[in-house]
């Protein structure tokens, strides 16, 4: 009898969990299901990354040894960049998920290339070295991120 119960049981439990199951596999009932949500969500990241210049002026205020000078001219530069990716990204922060972030993506990056481009200007060649390698460091931080090796110099162990 306690058999036929439990059986019953785990027969009523498939039931009805079978069509739940087959919702979450064709991505929730939603339409277009998540591939189409995380590639928006992707898109919105490399616009974000594009001009993402903030960890910049850690480095140059805190590591690359900028004169007075040098630092009235970043701090104008900066804030007109941030100014301009601020606008630009809240101009479709309404429709995240809908929008097309190409164009976007595109603008912000040849925003940057000019951004760098004057970065250069202002920096000594002694400076723009320190930079350089401070960018090759970070770039060996970011090799190992969301692969198996996690961080840097460690194996992930299970």
């Amino acid at each position: 009898m306690r058999n036929r119960i439990g059986v019953i049981f785990v027969i009523w439990s498939v039931v009805l969990m079978a069509p739940g199951m087959g919702e979450s596999q064709r991505g929730g009932g939603r339409e277009g299901g998540d591939r189409e949500r995380f590639e928006a969500m992707r898109a919105r990241m490399e616009a974000i990354q594009a001009v993402d210049i903030e960890p910049l002026w850690g480095v140059l205020s805190l590591k690359i040894g900028m004169t007075d000078p040098q630092t009235v001219q970043l701090k104008q530069l900066f804030q007109v960049v941030m100014t301009e990716r601020d606008r630009l990204l809240s101009d479709v922060k309404e429709e995240w998920e809908d929008e097309d972030w190409e164009p976007l993506i595109s603008t912000l990056k040849e925003r940057r290339k000019t951004f760098d481009k004057q970065l250069t200007e202002i920096l000594t060649d002694e400076q723009e070295n320190k930079l350089a390698a401070w960018q090759k460091e970070r770039e060996k931080w970011r090799i190992g991120f969301g692969s198996r090796a996690g961080w840097p110099g460690r194996g992930m162990r299970r």
